[in-house]
């Protein structure tokens, strides 16, 4: 520690001199006015450097990490893009729906929190060290690489976080014929910068519109959410493609945008937002007015794409019939269509859509049983072609993945049971029932539904709006 006196005369070397000692400084008698006159009439300067940051006083640690402040998530969400491939969902479906299945009967809480769009990483406290520290010995320096293993720490809980997000859209996109937007006004998009394109509440981050604006980087992707809170937290607390914006839109059929402003706005969860009461004042409900508010948006020759999921299963098995009864009747109650695609198509014809095209898709349950083998995993059997050059350079060619709509199955269970059990976690939050419980009885239908034959019953399609 360095210590200059600033107002003793000192001699620059006492070597050599006999019983030599600094004089004393003449100081005058102190302002009692003075707030100086508190003061030792020495005052001793430290050298700014020459005190240990440990030892001046640490914040107090945060708890939670801002996404934002380091880009953890976006830059996972760029590094899984980097690195999946279109096989994979093919390949590892039966894995995917098995850990899945895991995390809904096991971790309820993390399978929740994914459900909802809830991504936040967690710092983990370190216990402090057990032997004694003296202010009178130099603090250890800190670890360099204590850094490092806390940006792996951030970047695991990132990757593991948005797993389950990216396997669903990588099913959804395998089920739509590889593509996130179906409609044809995408090849318009090409060369164009001013393609405005709206996902209706949607999901604000490590999701669709992050997907989209990925694939279309001279677009602009619009989520809206339901209050300007969550909007303002999107915003600020977290990072994310810069072709993508949030803003808050409380009622849908209200929406905070100019008229002509979209090419597409995608609708792929109206069933679990809107009601079919008659809001004060209109004399139509939220179905019909939500309808006109994307046909006024929409830019002329504009569309507008659609998934409706039925609440009930089809061809259901004891249990599932017994919660799909049960959820339906909880939604009616509540004011909520339990199977809106059926008057969907006379409603889109109200609001002045044509060119109106649909399709009803079943999409069977997963078997989501564990299913522990390593067959067909050895090298050189079966599935392989091996050539051997006239160098003697061995070169194998592997067969194609195949499969049969038996095997597509774990596929589309992936899409069916996130869309299921996020409609599901929204009426639990609304009624106050145990978010726990309702993962149980879910755990339970598709076990038995993937022994059988149950299946979700969705409407897709695209209505375009006339030039």
């Amino acid at each position: 520690m360095q210590a200059i006196c600033e107002e003793d005369e000192k001699l620059e070397d006492f070597e050599g001199v006999q019983d030599a000692v600094p004089a004393a400084p003449e100081a005058s008698s102190p302002d009692v006015t003075s707030p100086m006159s508190l003061q030792s009439k020495k005052s001793v300067r430290f050298a700014a450097d020459a005190v240990p940051h440990s030892l001046s006083g640490t914040p107090e640690a945060k708890k939670r990490v801002s996404p934002i402040h380091d880009g953890t998530f976006w830059q996972g969400w760029r590094y899984h893009k980097r690195s999946e491939r279109a096989r994979d969902v093919f390949q590892h479906r039966q894995a995917r729906v098995e850990a899945e299945q895991v995390r809904r009967v096991s971790l309820h809480k993390q399978h929740v929190e994914q459900l909802q769009g809830k991504y936040e990483i967690t710092t983990t406290e370190r216990p402090a060290p057990s032997r004694p520290i003296s202010d009178l010995v130099p603090a250890v320096p800190q670890d360099e690489k204590s850094q490092i293993i806390a940006q792996a720490d951030r970047e695991r809980q990132a990757l593991e976080q948005m797993q389950s997000s990216s396997w669903h859209l990588a099913a959804q996109r395998e089920v739509n014929g590889g593509k996130l937007l179906t409609s044809p006004v995408v090849q318009s998009f090409k060369g164009r910068k001013d393609v405005n394109i709206l996902d209706l509440a949607g999901q604000a981050h490590c999701g669709w519109a992050w997907s989209v604006a990925i694939e279309h980087p001279q677009a602009t992707v619009y989520t809206t959410v339901s209050t300007d809170a969550e909007a303002h937290v999107a915003e600020i607390c977290l990072d994310g493609p810069p072709n993508h914006v949030v803003a808050a839109s409380p009622k849908l059929y209200e929406l905070p945008f100019e008229s002509n402003f979209f090419d597409v706005v995608s609708a792929r969860n109206l069933y679990a937002h809107l009601k079919t009461t008659w809001p004060q004042g209109h004399a139509v409900d939220e179905w019909d007015l939500t309808l006109r508010e994307c046909m006024r948006v929409l830019k002329p020759g504009g569309y507008l794409e659609y998934d409706l999921l039925d609440a009930e299963l089809a061809l259901p098995d004891a249990a599932g019939q017994a919660l799909g009864v049960e959820f339906a009747f909880n939604l009616k109650t509540r004011g909520y269509d339990p199977s809106a695609g059926k008057s969907f198509m006379p409603r889109l014809k109200r609001a002045g859509f044509r060119d109106i095209k649909r399709a009803w898709m079943l999409f069977p349950v997963a078997d989501v049983a564990a299913k522990w083998n390593d067959a067909g995993k050895a090298r050189g059997e079966g599935g392989e072609l091996r050539t051997i050059a006239a160098d003697g350079t061995v070169t194998i060619f592997e067969a194609p993945t195949t499969g049969s709509t038996k095997d597509v199955r774990a596929v589309t269970g992936l899409v069916g049971a996130r869309l299921w059990e996020q409609w599901m976690m929204k009426l639990c939050v609304e009624t106050g029932r145990s978010e726990k419980q309702c993962l149980q009885e879910v755990a339970h239908a598709l076990e038995e539904g993937g022994r059988g034959s149950a299946a979700w019953r969705c409407l897709v399609g695209w209505a375009r709006k006339d030039i």
